[in-house]
């Protein structure tokens, strides 16, 4: 799974495609311009390295967008780069944190595929989600943001996880209640553009792990992020850098309480 990563240089006048999960994506160069059609199809489960296809393969129904690009190096690479907007994630159930405990979990959060062309300067053409998430509202009406609403839940157990996974990154959330009161762990919001991805030998895709301290209903969560990968799986590799550039640690709301769910 690897390879798939990888940059290939490609031929003009020929189509390629690779096969993402449940995404299907088809590229060629012609006469200085790029053109790029994706598809997306949910009952599909494989993942292939950008190739050429077979002449006569029928493309002429895709709906393609076209970038003028001009000459240059023929090298292309795909990427898996996380969601341009934080995430927001259920538990598997309810899941309570009197004060002091702690627990990590593991968020399966859906890739975007980025695609480059150039080398050794590569400029990004698109980005292909390979999920469409839908729009969530995250906080109170006057001091909330908008985010994706995930449709898998935070899970506690990482054996139940088969890695390496066709279109998902693990993110490792550690969270710890440090206030006097209970918590009640309802929704998170995970701020995906301060993930770097890496890539193990085996294919899998990580995040660096991230520290969400709650410090009370009226406190904003102190969030830390590692700067490296996690100790789950050996020989990661960084693959590509996060969207916003971060400092170790930030302080923003990571928690929705009742009250704002319910309007009580």
């Amino acid at each position: 799974m690897t390879e798939i990563w990888k940059p290939v240089t490609i031929k003009p006048e020929t189509f390629y495609e690779s096969k993402i999960g449940p995404v299907s994506i088809w590229l060629h160069y012609s006469r200085n311009d790029w053109y790029i059609a994706e598809e997306r199809d949910e009952n599909n489960a494989v993942i292939t390295p950008l190739s050429e296809l077979r002449k006569g393969y029928k493309l002429s129904q895709k709906e393609w967008h076209r970038w003028a690009y001009g000459k240059g190096n023929l090298t292309v690479q795909l990427l898996p780069v996380l969601p341009d907007r934080p995430v927001v994630v259920r538990p598997e159930s309810p899941f309570k944190f009197p004060p002091g405990s702690e627990a990590l979990f593991f968020v399966l959060i859906p890739i975007w595929i980025r695609i480059t062309a150039g080398h050794p300067n590569p400029i990004t053409l698109m980005e292909v989600p390979t999920v469409v998430l839908s729009n969530s509202w995250f906080g109170d009406t006057t001091s909330g943001e908008l985010c994706y609403a995930m449709k898998t839940r935070a899970l506690r157990d990482l054996s139940l996880v088969t890695i390496p996974l066709f279109n998902r990154v693990v993110c490792p959330v550690h969270i710890k209640n440090n206030s006097t009161s209970q918590l009640d762990f309802l929704r998170l919001c995970v701020r995906v553009e301060h993930l770097i991805t890496f890539l193990s030998e085996s294919g899998g895709l990580w995040t660096n792990k991230v520290f969400v301290t709650y410090r009370g209903e009226e406190q904003l969560s102190q969030i830390v992020f590692s700067r490296t990968y996690p100790d789950f799986e050996k020989d990661c590799k960084k693959i590509t850098d996060a969207r916003t550039p971060f400092e170790k640690s930030i302080v923003k709301r990571s928690f929705q309480v009742l009250k704002e769910l319910t309007g009580f």
